[in-house]
């Protein structure tokens, strides 16, 4: 039995760890929305360049002409599809060489891009890349 006594602390130190890795793995794999300026909006518009449909952000680069003409490519980052679809976006919304225009909470170091606020398409629909609680219908209650 002095075997077991002996090994039970260390068996309760790992399973400590363990649990304490799953909880703060995913926490730091996370970073901060505190790079882009949530009290400022900006509008562009341009050109699609490229729209990715991933988790756990989904991120369009948009081209844009600035003051002179000249093409610059501005990111734009915003929640993952599994927020997205709820406002009627799927993954092939944005398609390369559509026009649009973009609102967005601004980067604060002035860099070309910020966070996606809503996107207007050229057939004039605007689609919300704000977060949208689920709201279970009232066949989902039932069940």
């Amino acid at each position: 039995m002095k075997s077991v006594s002996i090994l039970l602390p260390w068996g309760l130190l790992a399973v400590a760890t363990a649990f304490s890795a799953a909880y703060t793995l995913p926490v730091s794999a996370h970073h901060s929305a505190a790079m882009f300026d949530a009290s400022k909006t900006v509008e562009h518009k341009g050109t699609v360049k490229s729209f990715l449909w991933n988790n756990p952000h989904c991120l369009l680069v948009l081209g844009v002409r600035d003051e002179k003409g000249e093409p610059q490519d501005y990111s734009y980052e915003f929640d993952g599809p599994g927020y997205l679809v709820r406002n009627g976006w799927t993954r092939t919304t944005l398609k390369p060489g559509d026009e649009i225009t973009v609102t967005s909470n601004p980067l604060i170091d002035g860099g070309r891009g910020g966070k996606l606020v809503d996107v207007t398409l050229a057939d004039g629909r605007r689609l919300s890349a704000a977060p949208k609680l689920f709201t279970p219908s009232e066949k989902d209650k039932a069940q």
